[in-house]
């Protein structure tokens, strides 16, 4: 039974910390406009950086706030890794540039 322990322990752990993350992302895939929202009441959005496929920060942006808008009509068509960040927070998503 002391096998199990560690395993069950990091695997709350990590269920723990996801159910933190509550921001939102449209549309995905976008081509001109792209929306950030916090869903939680005392968070802004810190920063938000977009990564492209080689690890390359394409776009780089402080809003302070819990919603923005992000032009990216001019990053080139593809995949992307979008990095969105809180005080308390940061969650990557992919996201689709067409």
């Amino acid at each position: 039974m002391k096998q199990l322990l560690p395993f069950f322990v990091f695997f709350m752990s990590l269920v723990a910390f996801s159910q933190n993350v509550k921001f939102n992302m449209y549309p995905n895939p976008c081509n001109s406009e792209q929306t950030f929202e916090s869903f939680e009441s005392n968070q802004e959005i810190t920063e938000i950086e977009f990564f492209n496929i080689i690890g390359n920060k394409v776009i780089h942006e402080k809003p302070q706030s819990k919603v923005c808008l992000i032009n990216i009509s001019h990053i080139p068509t593809g995949s992307y890794i979008v990095r969105i960040s809180t005080m308390y927070e940061k969650k990557s998503i992919k996201f689709i540039k067409n």
